[in-house]
């Protein structure tokens, strides 16, 4: 189809127009990209999840696309282009998908009527990351212990049963997010018992762990401490709650060229072996956590004609710490700054033309900065230039 006039794509925003975008694990949202309803022609709509074409239904000057909340895709980057006339506008919102926290599978537990029993729930945070924990007793609707951490002291038969660990996150709205496991307790009775102690036994005791934050590529080595029990003899490994398969024996975790898939909550566990088959245990956690600069997407080159609104907006995919600060300097121009995604020069002038690099920082506290950046090249065309450049055109035609 012919126009006989061309009107620009200039505005573009989304709705619902969070950010971040709030949307629950296994829900669907409907978000909807919107233009001025002047563009002539109609735009053609594109989108993306991060890198992904997600691109859906389009109507005029308009399109819509159902999400799926997936905890995979959290803190993903979700954009809408808009294009016509040969030009695009985009617009972007981060995804923030609530999901529940899940409780590692808990193993039977066999103890000696009168001794005390101490149980440990673990769980890989959902999001929002907090986790609260409780302990039920599934034939029981009157028990319940707050914390992760189960105590029966002087065990007895009657603590025989099924127990189950609870943990909950809390929506934005008020619901809960919540996942359990079950454990079984058997109770072993003794009819005679004949023992005559001449030692004690006693667990070794793990120090504290102080939170690691170490900066991606960079070599990890921490070494695990402990007070030796009785017997002293102790055995070290390490695991990580967030991987099940991840298992390193002795008493330093090591984490070569580390990774930002590695952020994580380490465990030592320290064990020794009693007399009667069996073990002493204690273990404290630390946190791992991996800094990365943010990422700027590529540039392209921009002609325009001299006297034209111009503006082109830098995206990013953020890095860690995700407080990012965007920074416009010109390498032809010496002083030049602007702060924020955007550069803009209203009725662009011939002047303005030259190279102009987007530099996107986090601050990584006394670890200093990431930082990482692209540049483009602004050509701006002078109107009889660029007549002479049509007419040129068409006469090759």
């Amino acid at each position: 189809m012919y126009y006989y006039f061309k009107v620009d794509v200039q505005n573009v925003s989304l709705i619902p127009p969070d950010n971040p975008l709030t949307i629950r694990k296994g829900a669907q949202k409907e978000v909807q990209c919107v233009v001025n309803n002047n563009a002539v022609p109609p735009p053609t709509f594109s989108w993306y999840l991060e890198a992904l074409d997600i691109t859906s239904n389009m109507r005029k000057n308009r399109s819509a696309i159902n999400i799926t909340g997936n905890e995979n895709d959290n803190s993903k980057i979700l954009k809408c282009r808009a294009t016509n006339n040969n030009k695009t506008k985009a617009v972007n919102t981060t995804l923030n998908v609530e999901y529940p926290p899940k409780v590692s599978m808990l193993s039977e537990q066999k103890i000696v009527q009168g001794r005390d029993l101490s149980v440990i729930c673990h769980a890989t945070p959902g999001n929002p990351s907090y986790t609260s924990f409780h302990w039920t007793k599934v034939d029981n609707s009157g028990f319940r212990q707050n914390g992760s951490t189960l105590q029966l002291f002087n065990i007895q038969r009657t603590s025989v049963g099924t127990y189950r660990c609870i943990a909950e996150n809390f929506y934005s709205d008020a619901e809960r997010g919540t996942h359990n496991q079950s454990m079984g307790i058997d109770v072993l009775f003794a009819k005679l018992m004949l023992w005559v102690v001449f030692f004690y036994e006693d667990p070794p005791i793990v120090l504290a762990l102080s939170r690691q934050d170490i900066l991606e590529g960079t070599d990890l080595s921490v070494n695990c401490e402990a007070t030796p029990g009785n017997p002293r003899l102790s055995t070290f490994y390490w695991t990580n709650t967030r991987n099940d398969a991840f298992r390193q024996d002795g008493a330093t975790l090591q984490l070569p060229k580390i990774e930002r898939s590695s952020s994580s909550t380490y465990r030592c566990t320290v064990e020794n072996n009693y007399n009667i088959s069996e073990k002493g245990t204690d273990n404290v956690t630390m946190v791992v956590n991996v800094l990365y600069p943010p990422i700027v997407h590529n540039l392209t080159q921009q002609n325009i004609i001299e006297g034209i609104n111009f503006s082109v907006t830098c995206s990013i995919t953020v890095g860690n710490p995700r407080p990012t600060q965007i920074t416009w300097i010109s390498v032809d121009k010496p002083g030049f700054e602007r702060n924020g995604a955007t550069l803009s020069f209203p009725r662009v002038h011939r002047t303005n033309s030259g190279n102009y690099t987007c530099k996107a920082e986090n601050d990584y506290g006394k670890d200093g900065k990431g930082t990482h950046s692209q540049s483009m090249f602004l050509n701006v065309l002078c109107k009889l230039t660029y007549i002479f450049l049509l007419k040129y055109r068409n006469n090759l035609r």
